[in-house]
């Protein structure tokens, strides 16, 4: 996958995650191979703009995690630029826009997943960033707010309009949350409707089904968020299992040093569980 000027190989993204993919999750990811593109836990325009430095914080990584990917939130077009810009200007390879966080805190301002009821709101954003910087410029939507409002196919083409490089899409509503099934069908759609590239994301926990959601909906990459929690490695497994290769499995003494790793380095992403073989081999959760 080629995100404007941006060469994504292999085809497989590490889904932005509140508290859980910061610097050294990430630089964890890449270590273990077999990912793409990274994403950033997404980060307030306003505390980027307003010079919070918790906030700056969050956005420093360092060349090994590259191509990286910034994703911001907000609602104010040129709030969003100004953050954008200065994204670019810390050398990020591509400015990500959130239109899919479900948080309460996030709607209520305004943005995440809200923009998909505010449509014109949504492209004065898209326009107003596409406008301020020159390294690609990604969206990462819902298939809609509710069951009622299905609107995936609307919003794409509103981002590939504006000048967007790709879109990405969570199969779920809103309104679920976490809960329930991701709707592939309405990510294949969108697939169908755009000419930009599209990343799809729900529900991916082995390497299987990641061969199998790229091959069902003709997307252009897959994106996985939780199953790279539980299990590290799913990135390269999966990128073994395209090219036929024998799909490694790691031995106890290399999952316990990642949960050491983990704990040393604190967060989310240290208190979430790998699956630790036992003496007999069967897997328990740690």
């Amino acid at each position: 996958m080629t995100i404007g000027n941006v060469a994504i190989a292999p085809n497989l993204v590490l889904a932005p995650m509140a508290g859980v993919t910061d610097s050294s999750f990430r630089r964890l990811i890449k270590e273990l191979s077999g990912v793409g593109l990274i994403v950033t836990e997404f980060i307030s325009v306003e505390g980027i703009t307003r010079g919070n430095m918790r906030t700056h914080r969050m956005m420093k990584f360092l060349p090994e995690e590259q191509p990286l990917s910034i994703q911001i939130f907000g609602y104010g077009e040129d709030r969003m630029a100004a953050a954008a810009e200065i994204i670019e200007e810390s050398g990020a390879d591509i400015v990500d826009i959130n239109c899919g966080c479900p948080a309460k805190k996030v709607v209520k301002g305004g943005g995440g997943s809200s923009l998909l009821r505010d449509l014109p709101q949504l492209e004065k954003i898209l326009r107003r960033v596409r406008r301020a910087i020159s390294i690609p410029l990604t969206m990462k939507i819902r298939t809609g707010w509710d069951d009622s409002s299905i609107n995936a196919v609307e919003v794409a083409r509103i981002v590939e309009e504006c000048g967007g490089d790709m879109i990405a899409i969570h199969g779920r509503t809103r309104m679920q949350g976490y809960s329930g099934r991701a709707n592939w069908e309405t990510i294949a759609a969108v697939k169908q409707a755009v000419s930009i590239p599209v990343t799809g994301c729900g529900d991916i926990t082995t390497p299987e089904q990641a061969i199998d959601r790229l091959n069902e909906t003709g997307v252009d990459a897959v994106m996985i968020g939780r199953g790279a929690i539980a299990n590290p490695w799913i990135f390269r497994q999966t990128s073994e299992l395209m090219r036929g290769e024998t799909v490694y499995q790691p031995p106890l003494e290399e999952k316990q040093r990642v949960l050491h790793a983990r704990a040393r380095w604190g967060g989310a992403a240290s208190r979430a569980s790998i699956s630790l073989a036992d003496d007999s081999g069967n897997l328990r959760s740690d």
